[in-house]
């Protein structure tokens, strides 16, 4: 993690209604209770408050982590291995930034749409490295027809050649003739035929479409409101920049 993102982190954190301020975020984060208390605000269900006691010694601070990783995190899809806990615990520096760090982005996840999670991001190891992320969302399924059965069980080719690239070509309905005179001659007016209708499979295609642009949309509201957070962050940089500067005039 880099320094805007661990400042992103902390007006993140500042932003959501704790029961003690942020002073020392690796002190004040060290017990569990805080981050108990971040779980519950977006999901309450989740965590019972109860379960989590203020603590100033080691061994009831990994109770704390112990408890809300096993009964908790793991439901979230985020695991803290015991030694990070241990970290965490005895307040080891830049340890507990990555784990809130990783407890944002399951949030982030687990509260996206679900065919859109994959656009959040794979978040940091416990190392400082920045996990695999995803792009773009798995390919559809193939919708090649599906083989018919002989009746002795042998298999017959698909009805119809699609192929894989190039949608499979309709056959043109026969046009009319156009309207005669009753001179043998053609009529000054021709009414075309009315349009088929719809087929199921246009529907569906249409729907798939409709679908995936409300996953984009998602997905760019997410990073929308990240990058609102750092602008944020750098507004405020400046004008911490801007006092001192007239400070020392």
């Amino acid at each position: 993690m880099d320094e805007y993102d661990i400042q992103d982190l902390y007006l993140w954190i500042d932003e959501l209604p704790l029961s003690r301020p942020k002073r020392n975020i690796t002190r004040d984060f060290s017990d569990g209770v805080l981050a108990a208390e971040i779980v519950h605000h977006f999901l309450p269900k989740a965590v019972d408050l109860h379960n989590y006691q203020p603590a100033n010694s080691i061994v009831q601070k990994t109770t704390n982590w112990t408890t809300l990783n096993n009964k908790v995190l793991k439901k979230i899809g985020l695991t803290v291995p015991n030694n990070v806990i241990q970290g965490v615990a005895s307040q080891k520096p830049g340890v507990i930034e990555v784990v809130l760090n990783n407890l944002r982005l399951k949030l982030q996840q687990h509260l996206a749409p679900p065919r859109a999670q994959v656009e959040v991001g794979g978040g940091l190891d416990y190392d400082g490295n920045e996990a695999e992320e995803y792009d773009m969302p798995p390919p559809p399924p193939s919708r090649d027809p599906p083989r018919r059965k002989k009746k002795n069980g042998s298999t017959l080719p698909p009805l119809g050649n699609r192929s894989s690239t190039m949608p499979p070509q309709r056959r043109k309905a026969p046009r009319p003739p156009a309207p005669q005179s009753r001179n043998g001659g053609l009529s000054g007016a021709y009414y075309a035929p009315a349009p088929p209708p719809p087929r199921d499979n246009d529907y569906d295609d249409l729907a798939a479409e409709l679908e995936e642009c409300h996953e984009q949309m998602s997905v760019m509201q997410i990073k929308i409101e990240k990058l609102t957070r750092l602008v944020h962050l750098k507004d405020k940089r400046i004008e911490d920049l801007q006092r001192s500067v007239r400070a020392q005039r």
